[in-house]
């Protein structure tokens, strides 16, 4: 049964000494509710989801025996490969984890692209885990963390054109934006990029034709979709090409 509590929203929540009842306050309603907790549904929902990792593993497309899980396992894998040299001849010395600094690239390379907060958050949640019980940080993780660490941040939907097209609204397109216009921004606004990282996504974005280079880029305007199509590459995973976002 859905019920609504608070038609204009929640101005604050608490919960009793004895943690058996929760108060939500309301705003323009002037409304207080009182709720009464009963744990004994959260044993049973935690109790029929699975042990260990089996709860995350039933989220991800295909289980644990679908090919993303399989893609995860090789882009984990790879990123061992990266912290220890990619071309390296010496024999590699394999511990099951990866440096936190690692955890921004495979979340990438699997679709979810954290902000720089976001991934303060993630690193913090790691790095802190076990702070209260052994005073000591962590600065790695292995493939099962990793895992819950994907399944607990990424977005419940993909990024599609929509959201590009969001962005470019934002930046002020009229209908299009000139590349040195965005390249700017991108270097002096919000959370700014370095001419390095600039540099290097655009290394990897137009790797695939060799006659692109930056210069060309340069002087190219770009709608929403065609910086979409163009250069990042991105298939459209919204179910309606022209969805709006509210």
């Amino acid at each position: 049964m859905g019920l609504i509590a608070h038609p204009a929203g929640i101005s604050n929540i608490d919960v009793s000494f004895d943690g058996n009842y929760l108060i939500t306050a309301g705003g323009k309603d002037l409304v207080v509710n009182l709720w009464e907790i009963h744990t004994n549904q959260l044993d049973l929902v935690e109790l029929t989801g699975g042990e260990a990792l089996e709860p995350y593993l039933s989220l991800l497309e295909g289980g644990k025996d679908g090919d993303f899980y399989n893609e995860i396992v090789d882009y984990f894998y790879f990123a061992q490969l990266r912290v220890q040299g990619e071309n390296a001849t010496a024999a590699r010395e394999i511990t099951a984890r990866i440096p936190l600094h690692e955890i921004p690239n495979v979340m990438r390379a699997l679709g979810f692209y954290p902000t720089e907060e976001e991934i303060q958050h993630m690193w913090s949640e790691v790095k802190y885990s076990k702070f209260t019980q052994t005073t000591q940080t962590i600065e790695s993780i292995d493939l099962q963390e990793l895992i819950k660490l994907y399944v607990n941040h990424r977005p419940v939907f993909g990024i599609g054109k929509a959201q590009i097209e969001r962005a470019f609204e934002i930046f002020g397109a009229q209908p299009s934006l000139r590349w040195d216009t965005l390249q700017r921004r991108l270097l002096s606004k919000g959370e700014r990029m370095t001419e390095d990282e600039l540099r290097s996504c655009l290394d990897a974005l137009v790797v695939a034709d060799e006659t692109k280079g930056e210069d060309e880029l340069m002087d190219y305007d770009y709608t929403a979709v065609t910086f979409a199509d163009k250069v990042l590459g991105f298939d459209d995973y919204d179910a309606a090409p022209t969805d709006k976002l509210v």
